[in-house]
């Protein structure tokens, strides 16, 4: 199983997950130009994905589900009241409510909401599993609370918000009702609880941090690093930033050759929700016929210190070009009618800011 952030942060939020034989998209938080653009440092169009997860009806999280969602035939998951509450944005036309707490399956993964305590009612978190290797992302949430604590934990990467440096919200430029919006436990993690948090998550199996959701105005990437190794400084776990303005490479769910426990899954006695069909209605422009191969599943090695920093975007002229090219699907959503000719297909391998301890 593998990751790529392609953005987090109050200007737009997006992951994509490739593992288990199908490749979902958690939140769709930039238009769905933006969303290609960045699914192009993959070597994916969004003709590739076969599933939506959405963690909150907030805007920067669901900007571009009506046109994925709905005109492209996608299947969704989420809340019944992320769902009610996002109606505005689609019809949710192909969609399984999910329940936090109820595990349910997306091809071979294995997904479990956490529930979250943000002011968007419905809002949860995923811990993900494909059966070998596990991830977990929990952003937009106030409340550091044992619950969601323990929804987090036997994971190999997480995805954990570090929104803001308290000091730095209380004597920054925000409105004072804002303050106080960001600040509660309806709001988003300062570094103290997200470290608290941290703290009721991690297990010896943990290989991977992302601090994600960082505030550009109330805190630094390093206040949230040195947070976050408060709880994790000695137990070998590389601690990243996700960035906000461009796309992250494919990051591997890496296992450690030993570790101790298997992912949680909570028992409950209702059963799980129904499952959409994953066919998808026939888009009006053909996407690439191939995708990038999925890495085996058996643990790799441990990829060698480097410096995480994101992905650059093309030129403002290939960009240009590409317009030209792409033109008729640009009228749905900037995808291309025909793969465009190249030799071969590469994946986009620039380094994410990485600190290894």
């Amino acid at each position: 199983m593998r990751v790529c952030v392609l953005g987090s942060g109050s200007k737009g939020n997006c992951l994509v997950i490739d593992g288990g034989g199908v490749i979902v998209m958690i939140d769709t938080g930039f238009s769905p130009r933006e969303t290609r653009a960045r699914l192009r440092h993959l070597d994916l169009d969004l003709g590739d994905l076969d599933a939506i997860l959405i963690t909150h009806a907030h805007s920067d999280h669901v900007k571009s589900v009506k046109q994925l969602a709905a005109s492209l035939g996608i299947p969704t998951w989420a809340t019944d009241a992320t769902r009610r509450f996002a109606s505005t944005f689609t019809s949710f036309a192909n969609h399984a409510v999910v329940e936090p707490g109820v595990r349910f399956n997306v091809g071979g993964l294995s997904i479990l909401p956490v529930k979250t305590c943000h002011d968007e009612p419905g809002s949860v978190a995923y811990n993900i599993t494909d059966g070998d290797e596990a991830f977990a992302i929990c952003t937009d949430l106030g409340d550091p609370n044992a619950g969601v604590g323990a929804g987090l934990r036997d994971v190999d990467t997480l995805m954990l918000e570090f929104n803001h440096d308290a000091r730095m919200l209380k004597n920054g430029p925000y409105h004072a009702r804002l303050k106080r919006r960001v600040a509660s436990k309806y709001g988003h993690l300062n570094n103290d609880d997200a470290a608290l948090l941290l703290s009721r998550a991690v297990t010896p199996r943990l290989t991977r941090l992302l601090c994600a959701h960082l505030s550009e105005v109330n805190n630094t990437n390093a206040k949230a690093i040195a947070a976050a190794r408060t709880i994790v400084d000695g137990m070998d776990v590389d601690v990243a930033i996700a960035p906000q303005h461009a796309p992250t490479q494919w990051l591997r769910v890496r296992r450690r050759p030993t570790t101790a426990g298997e992912v949680i899954v909570t028992q409950s006695s209702k059963p799980p929700p129904p499952t959409p069909s994953l066919s998808r209605a026939p888009s009006p422009s053909p996407s690439p016929s191939s995708r990038a191969p999925s890495p085996p599943s058996s643990p790799s090695p441990s990829p060698s210190t480097a410096s995480l920093q994101p992905a650059s975007l093309p030129s403002a002229a290939v960009i240009a070009l590409r317009e030209v090219v792409t033109r008729r699907q640009l009228a749905l959503f900037g995808g291309p009618t025909t793969p465009t000719p190249t030799s071969t297909k590469t994946l986009v391998t620039h380094s994410l800011t990485r600190e290894r301890r």
